[in-house]
């Protein structure tokens, strides 16, 4: 069953492709999602809000984990890592984690002309 907070993620997100992509077709999303969300819930919700939407109907969905954002204590360095992680500029194990959105785009494709159904 789809839960409230995985599904209003994915509304956001839905709505999110849906203004990028215009009046074209998706064929691939790709998206980053905290470790918090419950990745197949997040799927089960794309599967259910997608085929309500000719632009995302039929496309095919990647969630990928997001690392933690960090800050270096030292030399105020971003990255992406646990905690723990070494600093890849000064090398310090002083990290603090940065605010993130839940869930965001990494990356989509349309459909070219060739793809679309007769």
């Amino acid at each position: 069953m789809v839960d409230f907070t995985e599904l209003g993620e994915m509304n956001q997100m839905l709505a999110a492709l849906i203004s990028l992509a215009g009046n074209r077709e998706i064929s691939t999303v790709t998206l980053s999602a905290s470790p918090s969300l419950s990745h197949e819930k997040l799927k089960e919700a794309y599967g259910l809000l997608s085929k309500d939407h000719f632009q995302t109907k039929g496309s095919d969905l990647t969630i990928n984990v997001m690392l933690p954002r960090r800050m270096c204590m030292n030399c105020k360095t971003c990255f992406r890592g646990a905690e723990g992680a070494m600093c890849p500029k000064c090398h310090s194990l002083v990290s603090t984690e940065r605010a993130m959105p839940r869930l965001y785009i990494e990356s989509y494709s349309l459909r070219s002309e060739g793809d679309l159904a007769s």
